[in-house]
């Protein structure tokens, strides 16, 4: 059941990342609800850039927040709050001690304020799956661990009251095709042979979490998984040249030779998780996303809307 009004108030939903892909799709899935039952606070760094402002002018309660600084001062900022979508960018600093660091600020203000719905999007810790394999089949490790992305996300998943929590895991990006520039020339080179990857949208992320928190104390306390569809990166180009009407073709290599071709041992580390981990790609069943967001776009549903950012990777015409 959706939480109700609170002394004549809409409970408040803090939303930290609210210009980024997960946190501004929640806000906006809120935002664009004229029957919401809440009202947005939408932390960020800089409340005078563009997207902020259009945040507010939509009708969200913009506020500065500075994910290094103390409990304390984060506190401010939360007073009132009812629940809070948290997601760490590791990317910014390539940090995993600082963004755990970060997190635990953001709990430790939480409790100060007494913050009743958690959602945290986070990923797999790698560790223990390859640290399982024979040490010869074992990747190398990133500044001592294997995926510094995933396993800062997934160690601090402790750190949330497991009582009032929803660990959100999300998977790969269908964007990572070109924010990441993984695809050159219409050639998609990965680690990953034929494994059904789960893959989704990141706005829709950010819709499903909004019915996360509308669902009321249904989440609370369980890890939900999201993935619009599983498909293999052969099947995904091919749907992408068949919209995009350019050639888009999935090369098959090593882990090895995607560090090379990335430059990233750290990126090449988690593919091969991926593509080894059956667990991962199991527990990322699309049934609990499509139950929440049941408008969620399809690999050919966000081809046919971001054909031109996928045409600027193309190879030739296919027209």
């Amino acid at each position: 059941m959706t939480q109700g009004i609170i002394d004549g108030q809409k409970p408040i939903i803090a939303i930290i990342g609210s210009t980024g892909h997960q946190g501004g799709g929640l806000a906006r899935a809120i935002l664009n609800d004229p029957n919401s039952p809440f009202q947005v606070r939408a932390f960020t760094r800089d409340p005078s850039k563009e997207a902020s402002l259009t945040l507010q002018e939509a009708g969200a309660d913009v506020v500065a927040f500075d994910m290094d600084g103390t409990a304390q001062e984060m506190a401010t900022a939360l007073q009132g709050v009812y629940g809070l979508f948290v997601v760490t960018n590791f990317w910014e600093y390539m940090d995993h001690n600082r963004e755990m660091a970060q997190a635990k600020a953001v709990v430790e203000a939480g409790e100060m304020t007494g913050v009743q719905h958690y959602i945290w999007s986070t990923l797999d810790d790698t560790r223990s799956f390859f640290d399982s394999l024979p040490n010869e089949e074992r990747p190398p490790k990133v500044n001592g661990t294997y995926v510094p992305h995933f396993d800062a996300k997934g160690e601090t998943n402790l750190l949330f009251p497991s009582s009032k929590s929803t660990i959100l895991f999300t998977s790969m990006y269908m964007e990572d095709l070109y924010m990441f520039g993984l695809v050159k020339d219409g050639v998609l080179p990965l680690n990953l042979d034929d494994v059904q990857l789960p893959v989704i949208a990141a706005e829709d992320i950010g819709k499903s979490t909004y019915s996360v928190f509308r669902a009321g104390e249904e989440y609370k306390g369980k890890s939900v998984h999201l993935a619009a569809e599983r498909i293999s990166m052969k099947h995904m180009m091919q749907i992408a040249t068949n919209i995009v009407h350019k050639e888009f073709k999935y090369k098959n290599v090593s882990r090895t030779e995607f560090a090379q071709i990335s430059g990233s041992t750290e990126l090449a580390n988690m593919f091969d998780y991926l593509r080894l981990n059956l667990e991962y790609r199991k527990a990322l069943d699309p049934s609990e996303a499509h139950k929440l967001n049941p408008e969620i776009q399809s690999v050919r549903d966000f081809f046919e809307t971001h054909t031109e950012e996928m045409s600027a990777l193309g190879g030739a015409s296919t027209k």
